[in-house]
This record gives structure tokens, C-alpha cells and sequence, in this order.
């Protein structure tokens, strides 16, 4: 069994490094290693939803649902081509706002006293050093997204973390479908934890976020209640540069590139309902 759909892939260049820090916090906030799903289809949204902040649907959500509305089914991962170790991750020290963090009592006493400095505190952003390091950044959807959206790709993260595309390929293809307890060799992207066991070969292990389902989706990008909501986070492996072979622990599906020699395992839960 095998199923169609459309893939796009982007050969960037990053410039310095990335920051995608973990979920807000009051003290350290390190920077994920494995570029999460989100920032992936956030920076896409950048330029498809431009003119678009809020994306009123049956609820109200951030902009960059719309994008996953309108490609539904969504999935994407990485793949660094170049890498064979982890890459180093630093923190950066700057003074923020920890108003909101602060007792009501404490806060009110330091504007009484105009020392409105005191509410700034110094706190670590974490960052991953990757000076020219290549991604591939692949992207399965359920239509063609225009190449212009994927051409328009300029950062992986925060404002700072710039990227190049070199190269953009998209096509419609058909990806096969493999049964529990499989054998795949030669993993060589981002792969959620719970796809595979007994792997063999070096790789980096992360909890980041990773939604699958359309409401999964619609919990991390809710507007009206994502103050309180943490994202939905999943281990995930990112092998450096392969995993040499691996058993499927579930059902999945394989996307096999052959141009950028790149091979993908799609978890079946992206397809539920559709």
C-alpha cells in the first residue's frame, strides 16, 4: 500500500547558528538542538500569511495555522548534511523583562520607587553555533506548496537566525507504506522516537515540539489560550549523520529522495481522518 503527496525540500546554508529557545520560562531558556516541525512551518507561514496575524476559523488562532489548513496533511524534519557530531550550544546572558514572573506585592514596590530597572534580570539565551552548516529541510504535504513560499525561507528560529536557500525541489510522489517490525536502513533525517527501536549508529536524542494531528495543530496555535497551554513535545532522533538500520516499533510510512539522498519515516497518525 502507498499513498501520494506532494514534498518539498530546501538545501539552506546557515549563517551563524540558530536560537529556537524551549517553552518560555523565568530563568535559563536553552535553545533546541532538532529544529522542531513549528519552526519549520512558521518560518513558511512568514511569507505565505504576510498580511495575516491572527487566522479567524472556528476558533482563533496564530497566523501560521492557516498554512497548515490549507496544505493539511502536514509533516516536515531536517537533515544535516555535513554533520557527524552534535553541535556546540551556548548561552548568551541579557537583561529581560521579569515582571511577569514577579510577585503583584514586588512589582507595584518597585514602580512606587521609579526603580523600574529592577524588574529587568539577567537570564541565559541559549543558542546553537553552526557556522555554514547545510539542512536539508523537508516538508510532506497534502497540496503543492507554491515554490516561492519555500524560496522565501530566511530564518530557522529566532530574528537572528538567518539562513540561505541554495537550492528548492518540489514534486508530487508516492510513499510506501511499511508494517511493524520492519528493517530500514540508512535513516538519515529528524525521526520521532516511537517509529523505531534497536537502532544502530550514531544520533542525537531531543524532546521538542512535535504535533501530528490537525488538533494537535490547533492546541499549540490557539490564540485565545496560549498563555496556558505548553506545546506537545515528543522525542525524536537526529542521526549524525545515519542510522545505520532500525526496526519500526509502529506502522509508517517511507519517503525515499533520491536527488539529495535523503530518507524519511512519516508516522500514519498525519493521515488520521483523511
Amino acid at each position: 500500500m502507498s499513498r501520494e503527496v506532494y514534498v518539498s525540500i530546501a538545501i539552506a546554508k546557515i549563517h551563524w547558528g540558530y536560537s529556537v529557545r524551549a517553552f518560555p520560562g523565568s530563568t535559563t531558556q536553552h535553545s533546541y538542538f532538532a529544529l522542531p516541525s513549528t519552526t519549520i512551518v512558521g518560518a513558511l507561514a512568514y511569507h505565505y500569511n504576510r498580511f495575516i496575524e491572527v487566522h479567524q476559523g472556528e476558533d482563533m488562532y496564530l497566523s501560521p495555522m492557516k498554512f497548515v489548513e490549507d496544505f493539511w496533511p502536514i509533516y516536515s524534519t531536517i537533515s544535516f548534511l555535513d554533520l557527524e557530531v552534535p553541535l556546540p550550544r551556548t548561552l548568551q546572558m541579557i537583561k529581560y523583562l521579569s515582571a511577569p514572573y514577579r510577585a503583584r506585592a514586588d512589582v507595584s514596590s518597585i514602580y512606587d520607587r521609579l526603580a523600574v530597572s529592577e524588574l529587568r534580570s539577567p537570564i541565559g539565551i541559549g543558542y546553537v553555533v553552526a557556522p555554514t552548516q547545510r539542512i536539508a529541510i523537508v516538508v510532506v504535504s497534502g497540496k503543492p506548496i507554491p515554490r516561492d513560499v519555500v524560496w522565501s525561507i530566511v530564518r530557522l528560529g529566532n530574528r537572528e537566525s538567518l539562513v540561505s536557500i541554495d537550492e528548492v525541489y518540489s514534486e508530487r510522489t508516492r510513499i510506501e507504506y511499511l508494517s511493524l517490525g520492519t528493517e530500514v536502513r540508512d535513516i538519515n533525517t529528524l525521526t520521532p522516537k516511537f517509529l523505531v527501536k534497536n537502532c544502530v549508529g550514531l544520533y542525537h536524542e531531543e524532546s521538542i515540539p512535535l504535533p501530528l494531528t490537525l488538533d494537535e495543530w490547533k492546541w499549540i496555535y490557539s490564540y485565545r489560550a496560549r498563555i496556558q497551554r505548553a506545546p506537545i513535545l515528543r522525542a525524536v532522533l537526529l542521526p549524525l549523520p545515519r542510522i545505520e538500520s532500525a526496526i519500526l516499533a509502529q506502522n509508517a510510512f517511507l519517503l525515499e529522495f533520491k536527488t539529495y539522498d535523503l530518507k524519511v519515516l512519516i508516522p500514519q497518525e498525519i493521515f488520521v481522518g483523511k
